[in-house]
């Protein structure tokens, strides 16, 4: 769920980068990277209800951190997914490994969102 959601949100940071304004990375956000770690994607959440490895992950690459790059986000969203991927083994047997950190399609030529095949895959089947 929560993987998913970060790949959602790893697509949007691929996006045109006229449209990318770094609100995807404030805890207020409308479709903010935090809330990928409530019990339903892009629906707010108490704290309490947040799951605490998300939350814990998130705070480490976003915290007290104000804007952000469209380039800082792709990376600090990964790095996210990558702790959730290392600490669930259900997330490793389901989900693609976390590394090399896949660059956005359009900056490699890649007719897709997201370079990494699998990554893109894994996203649009969320």
């Amino acid at each position: 769920q929560h993987i998913g959601c970060l790949g959602d949100v790893l697509e949007r940071t691929c996006g045109p980068r006229a449209e990318f304004d770094g609100s995807l990375a404030h805890p207020a956000g409308v479709e903010s990277v935090w809330m990928c770690c409530c019990p339903r994607p892009y629906a707010p959440c108490e704290l309490g209800e947040r799951d605490r490895i998300c939350d814990g992950a998130l705070r480490w690459q976003f915290g007290g951190v104000g804007m952000v790059t469209q380039e800082e986000m792709r990376k600090k969203v990964q790095q996210v997914r990558n702790h959730l991927w290392v600490q669930s083994p259900e997330c490793r047997a389901a989900f693609a490994v976390p590394s090399p950190l896949s660059h956005c399609g359009a900056d490699t030529g890649a007719n897709r969102s997201i370079d990494r095949l699998d990554l893109f895959c894994e996203t649009v089947t969320w």
